[in-house]
């Protein structure tokens, strides 16, 4: 019977040293599960702020294809018009090579010289008085070169 009683007290030594052992382990648990409780309101404030970052976000980048769109529609305009007028001058140009070409065909082989006539006189325009010497000495020299 001794021995009976000593195998029943190692059983139950062994039974309550596992025991003791998972009541440690569900004490370390239990801990672990309240610090992420804990957490978890810090967690959702977190997500709830990314939520709001995400929002305006979406609306920015709807707002900014709104403005792009708008100036796609305004850009492709103005790049018709400079179309057009590149075309024009194109077509100016064209013409005026033509001219110059005809004119260079037809031009005496002595150059004729024209003397120029003085020019009226003409009244000063408003705001001229502005203009001092040395600009209208160039302006002269200018207008005496295209003459």
């Amino acid at each position: 019977m001794a021995s009976f009683v000593s195998v029943s007290m190692l059983v139950d030594l062994g039974l309550a040293s596992l025991l003791t052992v998972v009541i440690v382990l569900a004490l370390r648990l239990d801990k672990r599960l309240k610090t992420v409780r804990d957490s978890s309101g810090e967690l959702r404030t977190l997500i709830s702020g990314l939520n709001d970052a995400t929002e305006r976000a979406h609306q920015a980048v709807a707002q900014m294809s709104a403005a792009a769109k708008e100036h796609e529609a305004t850009l492709g305009i103005s790049i018709a018009k400079a179309r057009d007028l590149s075309d024009e001058l194109s077509i100016i140009t064209q013409s005026a090579e033509s001219m110059a070409n005809r004119l260079a065909g037809e031009a005496p082989s002595k150059p004729v010289r024209v003397d120029p006539k003085p020019a009226p006189a003409v009244a000063p325009l408003p705001g001229s008085e502005d203009i001092d010497a040395n600009e209208k000495d160039a302006l002269r020299k200018l207008l005496a070169g295209v003459r």
